[in-house]
């Protein structure tokens, strides 16, 4: 690891509470940044003999912020590469270093650290549900509505939060065996599966594209994380008992004291390897009281897409390429599962007699107006968009065959959604 530049930016914000003279305030600041410097640097050193890090630049941006859930420190994903990492901190971590609690603080810095070494999945989760690009869009193009997030984004950060907390959880856990202030009991089970289905039926019974606002959804995803702090390793530890035979014969409480630096690298190396889908499918394996732990049926309903397992059609690429505009891009996406284009007509009144049926799921009526939408503005410059995408729309045997109830129409709305963007 080559030696790591450090900048701190607005430090100067956390002294406004401490009520230093002038110069109290210049030695707090000189003690307080060499000593998170000197924090990350052991940290980062825990995990050179595990890992290859290839870490030239540490950015330190300081937030005079008081929040009702004592925030500590905040990996920053989208400001980052694998090379030069963004963390913001906050004013509690400052409070617990005037106390003295640096351990603490140690462990937090390593706990954030996992995150940035996971930045790999943290950008691709970013590709499925990037708030600030095509989740600007209302799915109702006629009632644009800016900054709102649907409700298929709120169940994937509900799962990404899941997945990424439980791997900085459990990894901090095998390095500070006291990680965890609270033994986890079989209850916590009990709160994941209550949590994680309350969403899922609220998407599968109420509406499928429901905007929801700022405020809506930075509460549930508030509580959201703060319960996956109860369970997100512990549903981890779980997991890793069903690939490792050196877990099985281990409790939770005891895997960090009895697991040695080989084992200890095997679970790390496994862990950022698992994407969110894989996660997911590790999910369906758990049980809990001899039932499942999870509703498969009703997660495959909504997280098909995320697996990305077939390499002919990426649902994230599609929405990607009509962001960028790459018209070509997208068209090619779907001449590789639909091979003859309808005429325009024959598209129209086909559209019509689909209105004409009674919909099941409120997905089909979205499908319908984003349909209607692009017949609407249909152009001599976008025609072959409109043509190529109503095809797809109406082309019963897809990527996902359309007589899968609801699933097989999440890929007529990704099409049809990008098509959108790009008329």
């Amino acid at each position: 690891m080559t030696q790591i530049k450090f900048t701190h930016n607005l430090i100067g914000h956390f002294l406004d509470e401490t009520h230093l003279n002038q110069g109290e305030e210049g030695v707090i600041v000189t003690q307080f940044s060499n000593f998170l410097e000197n924090e990350f640097i052991l940290n980062l050193n825990l995990l050179k003999k595990h890992l290859s890090i290839d870490l030239y630049e540490i950015k330190l941006n300081y937030n005079h912020f008081e929040n009702s859930s004592q925030e500590f420190a905040n990996f920053s994903a989208p400001n980052s590469t694998e090379h030069k990492w963004n963390f913001t901190l906050f004013t509690p971590i400052f409070h617990l270093y005037l106390k003295n609690e640096k351990t603490e603080i140690q462990r937090i810095i390593f706990h954030e650290i996992i995150h940035a070494l996971d930045l790999k999945h943290l950008n691709e989760n970013n590709q499925v549900f990037e708030k600030s690009k095509f989740e600007t869009f209302s799915l109702s193009p006629d009632k644009h509505k800016k900054n709102h997030f649907s409700i298929q984004w709120l169940f994937l950060s509900h799962l990404s939060i899941l997945r990424n907390e439980g791997i900085a959880l459990f990894i901090s856990h095998l390095f500070y065996p006291n990680y965890r202030n609270k033994k986890v009991s079989q209850d916590e089970l009990e709160v994941f599966q209550s949590d994680l289905e309350k969403t899922l039926h609220c998407i599968h019974g109420f509406a499928y594209y429901k905007r929801i606002s700022n405020k809506e959804a930075l509460t549930i995803l508030k509580q959201i994380k703060i319960n996956a702090y109860s369970y997100a390793d512990k549903i981890l530890f779980r997991i890793l008992q069903n690939n490792f035979s050196f877990c099985k014969v281990n409790s939770f409480d005891s895997i960090p004291f009895k697991t040695n630096d080989e084992e200890k690298t095997q679970i790390i190396y496994f862990l950022f390897e698992m994407d969110l889908s894989e996660w997911l499918k590790d999910i369906f394996k758990l049980d809990l009281k001899n039932s499942s732990l999870l509703d498969p049926h009703l997660v495959h309903n909504h997280c098909y897409i995320l697996s990305n397992q077939n390499k002919k059609f990426k649902g994230n690429n599609i929405l990607k390429a009509a962001y960028q505009t790459k018209t070509n891009d997208f068209i090619h996406f779907i001449q590789q599962v639909v091979s003859a284009k309808n005429n325009f007509e024959e598209s129209i009144q086909a559209i019509k007699n689909i209105q004409n049926t009674k919909t099941v799921f409120d997905i089909q009526e979205e499908n319908i107006q984003l349909a209607m939408h692009l017949i609407k503005h249909r152009s001599k410059y976008n025609h072959e968009i409109v043509d190529w995408t109503l095809t797809y729309f109406l082309t019963e045997m897809d990527f996902i065959p359309d007589n899968n109830l609801f699933l097989g129409y999440q890929d007529d709305w990704m099409i049809l959604e990008g098509g959108v963007m790009l008329v």
